[in-house]
């Protein structure tokens, strides 16, 4: 076991959302920080689907997000922070704040749809009410035999530009160590506190950030935590509509428009084999286009590439965070699911601070959920 690897103050093993959010936290609060990645494995992240949604009235009931405001207000800040960073490259153009219109696809998604709207106390401008001759006459493509939501809010990211934006910026203007490797287990250190041992060589810190979503997945630190993998698959299409700026539409499923691009997801597979993409995985994909879009000219749905990823959620569909108990320095983040770009910006904030100043974290998200009440 190697002595003589770069020391840091903590070591984040996962470049996606989760740990490149906090990474960007704990650097702001003066850590040395070392981001471990693997970039075999970096195009089966969840964080690295093609193109992603910030949408705070998402699922089937569009309810409001938890901490909605904060999450918001962190994504906002760490957004204006990347395009100040990139402006004038050709990475400036990660995001577009177009919108999510969420049509209704039936009677029963226009009740809830209509329950979020009235019932959730939504911030002024930030959703409104859509009757079907308004999203016939904006909208004339979009189905709208039913009422139907406008965030106004929403957003659409590429996420693994946004992801190489932020890790240039880590590297250049914090002194980050990014390595790309494989982290195949953890041992407590006498010297250290811990080693983290890879397919390159032994990285020591006094303290270790988990944040590799399915990366982690089989690290024996997880084993008594309640996690599970489920497969999504995505396909990037021709763009349904020709107007640009066009918003993103979240029904069953999203179509995410980012300038010329557009990606279809998710599937929701919960037991599966493989990584590999499925022509039945496209099938439904292509579906849910034709009956998100039933009035576009083009009626046909090529599909011109496909992608499969891992996404980690836990029973309440809330990530787990903190320190794991009779392991002191090793911390973790993970369960994010399908609300990465929703939550990780303001949780890596919340995480940085309980690990530097030993904040106590908001219980909906902290890992002592998930244990007995004496821990």
């Amino acid at each position: 076991m190697s002595s003589k690897t770069p020391k840091s103050d903590i070591i984040i093993i996962g470049g996606g959302l989760a740990g490149s959010f906090t990474a960007l936290s704990l650097c702001e609060m003066g850590l040395k920080c070392t981001l471990i990645h693997s970039n075999s494995d970096t195009r089966s992240a969840a964080s690295m689907v093609p193109l992603a949604l910030y949408n705070p009235a998402a699922a089937l009931r569009a309810q409001k997000g938890w901490m909605a405001e904060e999450c918001a207000k962190s994504l906002q800040d760490v957004t204006k922070k990347l395009e100040a960073f990139a402006s004038g490259s050709a990475n400036e153009s990660f995001y577009a704040d177009n919108g999510v219109i969420r049509p209704a696809l039936d009677s029963e998604m226009e009740g809830h749809f209509r329950k979020s709207f009235e019932q959730e106390e939504w911030p002024e401008g930030w959703i409104s009410w859509m009757n079907p001759d308004e999203i016939s006459k904006k909208y004339p493509e979009v189905e709208n035999r039913f009422s139907g939501l406008h965030v106004h809010s929403g957003k659409t990211y590429d996420t693994p530009k946004l992801l190489h934006i932020l890790h240039t910026k880590l590297a250049e203007e914090f002194g980050c160590l990014i390595i790309d490797a494989e982290v195949s287990g953890l041992q407590q250190d006498d010297d250290y506190g811990w080693s983290v041992i890879t397919n390159k060589t032994t990285y020591q810190s006094k303290n270790v950030l988990l944040a590799a979503g399915s990366g982690s997945f089989g690290l024996s630190e997880l084993k008594d935590f309640k996690l599970h993998q489920v497969k999504g698959q995505a396909i990037e299409i021709e763009k349904p509509v020709s107007k640009g700026n066009y918003p993103s539409v979240s029904s069953k499923g999203y179509i995410a428009i980012l300038g010329e691009r557009a990606v279809v997801g998710s599937t929701y597979e919960h037991h599966f084999n493989d990584l590999q993409t499925t022509e039945k995985g496209e099938q439904l994909l292509q579906n849910k286009v034709t009956r998100t879009f039933p009035n576009r000219e083009i009626k046909e749905v090529k599909v011109k590439s496909a992608w499969a990823g891992i996404r980690i959620t836990t029973p309440d569909r809330m990530p787990l965070m903190g320190q794991i108990p009779g392991k002191p320095g090793l911390f973790l983040s993970v369960g994010f699911g399908s609300k990465g770009m929703m939550y990780a910006p303001y949780c890596g904030e919340l995480l940085a601070r309980h690990i530097v100043n030993g904040a106590e974290l908001p219980f909906e998200v902290s890992l002592k959920r998930q244990l007995p009440p004496s821990d």
